[in-house]
């Protein structure tokens, strides 16, 4: 019984040992940045805060904004899903908002 403590302990600290070897030699994740420096641009831009542009508010300002936030981090590489964590929104509705700002930008809103 105390061999198979031992043995387990030891495969414990050898795993614990990886994962802090891949914790510390991880780089910081730059995706993340820049995700909020197109929120914070996006914000200055239209005048609308980043707090407005990640709440439920729908009005037609804080909805433009929501939109072009979107379109700017899609054409950035970013996927649906990472740009609506950022705003709490479905794939689905950055999708569709996505969508709404090209239509915004080739005048057929």
């Amino acid at each position: 019984m105390t061999k198979r403590i031992v043995a387990t302990l030891d495969r414990v600290e050898k795993g614990l040992a990886e994962l802090r070897a891949l914790v510390l030699s991880s780089e910081p994740d730059h995706e993340f940045d820049k995700l909020d420096q197109i929120l914070a641009d996006t914000s200055e831009s239209s005048g609308i805060s980043v707090k407005d542009i990640k709440s439920k508010g729908r009005t037609r300002m804080v909805s433009v904004a929501r939109s072009e936030f979107c379109l700017a981090a899609a054409r950035e590489g970013f996927s649906l899903l990472e740009i609506g964590d950022r705003i709490s929104r479905h794939h689905t509705t950055v999708l569709y908002l996505i969508k709404k700002a090209e239509r915004a930008e080739a005048g057929d809103a």
